[in-house]
């Protein structure tokens, strides 16, 4: 029987890492509202989702790297209401969790994505920076595109014969592009 991998495409609330710079806590109520309002919108989306899956037996849940490594019995601690909702279908249909990429893949990303933020606080000369900007841009795209293919190389390696399985990865990235270039076996499903 063939591999399938459900794609989802997911924006994601606020991770940590950015919390903690100085742009989000000057702009803290502004970024707090912007969160509850992706947060609602995602969980609706994900209800839909997993409901539409009701019947359809999944072995094994994969999240881009921002998801943390939490195992099923710390459901009752995890904070972000989607990773929640994620866990608690993840429980319910007894399947396995598994990351797409290593810690470092996606501290590289959100170093990068935060790097202009970063100039724009710091070093305000650099704000309208041509160069910098480009720099910045090309980096981004180059992250992303290595991020994907390390997502689809994970769920190509990990995804067992004959299993079901959900990715879920952020808006930017396109894991579809290299998930049938490594395996042609695995069929794809967009939600």
């Amino acid at each position: 029987m063939k591999r399938k991998i459900h794609l989802v495409p997911i924006t994601h609330e606020t991770p940590s890492i950015i919390t903690s710079n100085i742009a989000f806590r000057k702009n803290y109520e502004k970024f707090k509202e912007d969160d509850k309002r992706i947060s609602r919108n995602l969980i609706s989306y994900l209800n839909s989702l997993f409901n539409s899956l009701e019947d359809e037996d999944i072995d094994v849940i994969f999240h881009e790297g921002m998801f943390k490594n939490y195992r099923l019995i710390e459901l009752i601690d995890v904070e972000i209401p989607s990773q929640k909702r994620i866990l608690k279908f993840a429980f319910n249909k007894k399947s396995r969790i598994e990351k797409t990429e290593k810690k470092a893949h996606w501290i590289s990303h959100a170093l990068v994505s935060n790097l202009s933020l970063f100039l724009k606080v710091y070093f305000p000369k650099m704000r309208n920076n041509y160069l910098v900007d480009k720099i910045i841009k090309k980096s981004k795209k180059i992250f992303i595109r290595k991020r994907d293919y390390n997502m689809a190389y994970n769920v190509s390696k990990r995804l067992k014969e004959s299993e079901t399985g959900i990715l879920f990865y952020g808006k930017a990235h396109h894991p579809e592009n290299y998930v049938n270039v490594l395996s042609p076996d695995i069929e794809l499903i967009f939600h």
